[in-house]
């Protein structure tokens, strides 16, 4: 899954300062807060209550958090109404322009930390993936001495043994000299008594491979196993964090609300997962530190629980030093040492039976066959020994020690500062987005206008320009509720003749003829405050009513001038 770099670490393992950190924390449990001990120990109930104590304190900043977040909730919609008049659209734009930028730098701070977050998750499988490959090394090394062992045991035991028994009936049925059958049946009975030593301590080395037997490949495939789920829902969870983030700048950049309401919504389901992930963070990170603070006296430790596994063995192998002692280097020194003796008492039979090759070819047989056979075996020993010294496994070990407390400690680590840095980020997102909602004002019109439409304000290309230059600086006022009449008609002021019984009427029934002095008269010129912030145009004004008035302007002028021109004459 992985594409691997080859690591090459110091063949003696150092504890990391990074663990020792983490190791120094206290380890806290529930009855009476008292600090415990912190070996690493998972089957001591008491101990993981500790480590359960540091991974439920995110679950408590969560809990914190999401009542704040509610309260702050409760009193926005609390207070909304009443701040709708009282902020102007100046110090509206205002506040969201600073929510605006705001969000931005937050929500590409998030985005840095989550770039952080994916370094780390991949430098935590990678070394999860380095141990797992360690431990499938150790494993093929163990398996493939038990085998040989096993087949050098089989050798010794059974054909070497059986070849040496056939080898003397062939002496005493082929060779009729009785001096030299004697001497050729003396000399093997010595070999087959050096072979059955050999065969003692070679099966003593079986017992104690067999005995001390460890399936680590088992181990190792659950870890791979449970690790890839773990990666998965780790960049799930980053790429659903990303997201969010692009949203916020999105929403920020276009100031629109549906999008940042849906990040408000989204951030705050995400950062419930985040929090809780931060908790089995810890608590991996807690317990990891405590193992790679002093894994040896963990393995000895658990030597001394099971039977089956020798501690002097294993202190061979996680030591492997200059003064370490190999449980096997007695019998395989012996089982050498016998090998050799048989091989020099075949030396002997060869040339005693030498001179009855020609005559009985049966004897030269098997001589050879008998001869071959010990060779084979020691070659075994050999390979035996080899694979028995602590040099590989102890590599392997070392590397898988400095895989987990190296390279997936600190990808843990960094995973970790991620996240909480993600969840802070995350939730200080949402109340800057809450009132960035809050203050975004009305867009402009954002489609052409016909600038001859009849219903258009006088004079003003659109409504949208009538409403910012001629209402934004208005302050709030009351309507008149000063009781009087309301309505003032100003035709017989002016004095219509006969001939115009049938004035012109507006689209709603009100006379078209009166004049502008008479429009505070006819309706109240309150403006009216919207929910967005901007004064609308007075209720005495309409689009219609407008173009009535301007069309009765004129008129009126015209009437002015003839009755001036008849005063004149």
């Amino acid at each position: 899954m992985w594409q691997l770099i080859p690591y090459y670490y110091s063949e003696n393992y150092a504890v990391y300062w990074l663990a020792k950190w983490f190791h120094s924390w206290p380890h806290i449990t529930y009855d009476g807060f008292k600090v415990y001990d912190s070996t690493f120990d998972p089957e001591d109930k008491t101990y993981i209550e500790t480590l359960i104590f540091w991974a439920g304190l995110p679950v408590v900043c969560l809990i914190l958090a999401l009542g704040v977040l509610f309260i702050y909730c409760c009193c926005q919609c609390c207070n909304r109404r009443r701040n709708n008049f009282r902020t102007g659209i100046h110090a509206q734009i205002k506040k969201t322009k600073i929510f605006q930028w705001l969000l931005i730098i937050f929500a590409l701070l998030c985005t840095g930390v989550i770039g952080v977050g994916f370094y780390g998750n991949e430098g935590m499988a990678s070394g999860l993936q380095h141990f797992v490959n360690s431990a499938d090394q150790a494993n093929n090394t163990i398996d493939t001495t038990e085998k040989e062992v096993s087949t050098l045991n089989r050798d010794l035991s059974s054909n070497l043994t059986h070849e040496i028994t056939d080898l003397r009936v062939v002496f005493n049925e082929n060779i009729d000299n009785r001096t030299v059958k004697q001497d050729l049946d003396q000399l093997t009975k010595r070999m087959s008594s050096f072979i059955e030593t050999a065969v003692l301590n070679v099966s003593s080395i079986n017992n104690i491979v067999e005995d001390n037997s460890l399936d680590v490949g088992y181990f190792a495939g659950e870890v791979e196993k449970y690790e890839y789920f773990r990666w998965v829902g780790v960049i799930v969870v980053l790429c659903l964090q990303l997201i969010i983030c692009l949203l916020a700048l999105c929403g920020a950049g276009r100031t629109s609300k549906p999008i940042l309401a849906g990040v408000s919504v989204l951030s705050t389901f995400i950062i419930i997962v985040v929090w809780m992930m931060v908790g089995g963070e810890i608590f991996v990170i807690m317990g990891a530190s405590d193992f790679c603070v002093d894994p040896n006296q963990f393995l000895i430790k658990e030597a001394q629980r099971n039977s089956r596994l020798s501690e002097d063995v294993l202190k061979y192998y996680i030591n492997c030093n200059a003064t370490s002692m190999s449980p096997f280097k007695k019998s395989l020194q012996l089982a050498s040492k016998d090998l050799s003796l048989a091989d020099s008492v075949l030396d002997d039979i060869v040339r005693k039976a030498k001179p009855y090759y020609l005559e009985e070819p049966t004897v030269k047989s098997q001589v050879e066959l008998v001869s071959s056979t010990l060779q084979v075996c020691q070659s075994d020993l050999q390979e035996v020994t080899a694979s028995l010294d602590c040099t590989t496994i102890h590599q392997d070990y070392t590397t898988a020690l400095y895989s987990v407390c190296y390279d997936a400690l600190t990808g843990t680590s960094l995973l970790l500062a991620a996240s909480v840095a993600a969840g802070f980020l995350l939730f200080i997102s949402i109340f800057f987005a809450a009132n960035l909602v809050k203050n975004i004002v009305k867009r402009k019109i954002d489609y052409e206008v016909d600038q001859e439409d009849p219903f258009l304000p006088p004079n003003n290309p659109t409504l949208e320009r009538f409403r910012r230059n001629e209402d934004i600086n208005r302050p709030y006022r009351r309507p008149d509720t000063s009781p009087g009449p309301r309505l003032s008609y100003q035709g017989s002021v002016q004095g219509y003749g006969s001939d115009n019984d049938a004035r012109p009427q507006g689209p709603l029934g009100t006379p078209a003829g009166y004049t502008a002095g008479a429009r505070s008269s006819f309706v109240d010129d309150s403006p009216l405050m919207t929910s967005g912030g901007f004064e609308s145009p007075p209720p005495s004004y309409t689009l219609a009513m407008s173009r009535d008035n301007q069309n009765n302007s004129r008129h009126q002028n015209s009437r002015n001038s003839r009755n001036s021109g008849a005063s004149l004459v």
